[in-house]
């Protein structure tokens, strides 16, 4: 039996999308500029490491928790992968010893020494029962100190091509041109999707966000789903930061001071 639709309920439930959608077309119709390629591959540069962020935090507010150090967690990943992708033969690299990576290899070290962080963050989420607020309040703090020491407050440049190309790099398909940032948003989507509606651990997720003293009442793991809930939040933030730097060497590359 088809239901009948609810217009009412569907605007209350995507009201923030219909009013986007309403602003979009509404500047599209009063922009020149708005509708063009070129204007669309600025917005998917721009947006989808926004998008990386917003799926890291999705799973903090889904069990009714929050991370307010995501933003200072994409500096730092930022930072780690501008020292680690610097060229070999550049005269102010940060770390002259390390020997020339591959940006694959940069960005899985990367997202592992965030995913320690959201570890414990996790871990003083569900074994200290400190409210997410204050935890990531305090991890927030740590954080900015930290990327602060190492490196010294100093601009950093002269990355290697290869990892500038991530942001600046795009695929032709015939007239349209994809810039790589929109796969990776696109995998990350895919990947988010799934795991919160076709696993265990999504179901998990939920579960504790509806009720959590039932959740654990009915077998689930409450900390060890936390944990690995803000584990894969800070890996996210990793890979968001780790493009928001490819895109900051493009442009410094593209004005000459890379």
């Amino acid at each position: 039996m088809v239901k009948n639709f609810d217009a009412k309920k569907f605007i209350s439930n995507n009201a923030i999308i219909l009013l986007i959608a309403a602003l979009a077309t509404f500047v599209a119709f009063n922009s020149q500029n708005f509708v063009s390629m070129q204007n669309l591959n600025n917005l998917i540069v721009n947006v989808s490491p926004r998008f990386i962020i917003a799926c890291g935090v999705s799973g903090c507010l889904i069990t009714k928790g929050t991370d307010l150090s995501a933003g200072r967690a994409v500096g730092l990943a930022a930072c780690l992968s501008a020292m680690l992708l610097q060229s070999v033969d550049y005269a102010a690299r940060m770390l002259p010893g390390l020997p020339d990576i591959p940006w694959p290899v940069a960005l899985i070290i990367v997202m592992l020494i965030m995913g320690c962080f959201g570890g414990i963050v996790g871990a003083v989420i569900a074994f200290l029962k400190v409210p997410p607020f204050i935890a990531t309040l305090g991890m927030q703090t740590i954080i900015y100190g930290l990327c602060s020491v190492i490196t010294d407050n100093q601009p950093m440049g002269g990355f290697k091509s290869s990892y500038s190309a991530v942001a600046l790099g795009k695929i032709s398909l015939g007239p349209v041109e994809i810039p790589y940032l929109a796969f990776f948003a696109l995998a990350v989507g895919v990947f988010t999707w799934f795991l919160y509606n076709k696993t265990r651990h999504g179901k998990y997720m939920y579960a504790i966000g509806g009720n959590e003293n039932a959740a654990q009442v009915a077998g689930v793991n409450v900390p060890a789903t936390l944990i690995r809930i803000y584990i894969m939040a800070s890996m996210l933030y990793a890979l968001a930061g780790f493009l928001v730097g490819a895109k900051a060497g493009g442009a410094s590359t593209a004005t000459g001071f890379g």
